[in-house]
């Protein structure tokens, strides 16, 4: 998705993975996989924490968008299964 912010490119994946019936980290993996900018390394990282279990609340303080923040904080609910699709399209 060249040509935009990539938090917006990040959403607008998982968005349109979970419209297929897909899960958040499959939208996830596809914007990774897709997006070679600085954020898509900052979302592997954010990723592989969760993937180990591991809490990624200190990590996130060294995020220093609160967009971005506010964005993987939506994205760590939906991992969990919490519904987020009405944020993500307030977002």
């Amino acid at each position: 998705m060249e040509g935009i912010a990539p938090p917006l490119a990040l959403l607008l994946s998982v968005k349109k993975a979970m419209e297929k019936g897909q899960s958040v980290r499959q939208g996830v993996l596809h914007y990774i996989k897709k997006d070679s900018d600085p954020f898509a390394g900052t979302v592997t990282q954010w990723l592989a924490l969760l993937q180990q279990g591991q809490d990624a609340q200190n990590f996130l303080k060294s995020v220093e968008s609160v967009h971005r923040r506010t964005l993987l904080l939506v994205l760590e609910r939906g991992l969990r299964g919490e519904s987020i699709h009405a944020v993500l399209n307030r977002l």
